[in-house]
């Protein structure tokens, strides 16, 4: 996603106030949209919880096209077990 329109879908996303509402609209603005990880930890960032970063990614996932920085993502986790699964829904084991 070009750089413009994403900072328009994260500042839009970063106003709701419940993460719920958070997750709804990303999961309407990744449809038909593709994210560099950079991206994605962004997005992620919004969240205080490694169990709703998970989420992000479960949401995301299918929409990164540059994996072989998955390391930024798994970066952005707390807890090693928390990397272990992020990792698996990225596909590195």
């Amino acid at each position: 996603m070009n750089e413009r329109d994403f900072q328009f879908l994260y500042k839009t996303i970063k106003k709701k106030s419940f993460d719920k509402d958070r997750l709804e609209l990303l999961s309407v603005g990744v449809l038909d949209n593709y994210f560099s990880c950079k991206q994605c930890v962004k997005i992620m960032s919004l969240c205080s919880f490694d169990s709703d970063k998970q989420e992000v990614l479960d949401i995301m996932v299918k929409h990164i096209v540059d994996l072989e920085h998955a390391d930024l993502i798994l970066e952005s986790f707390t807890f090693d077990s928390n990397r272990e699964k992020a990792a698996k829904t990225l596909g590195i084991y």
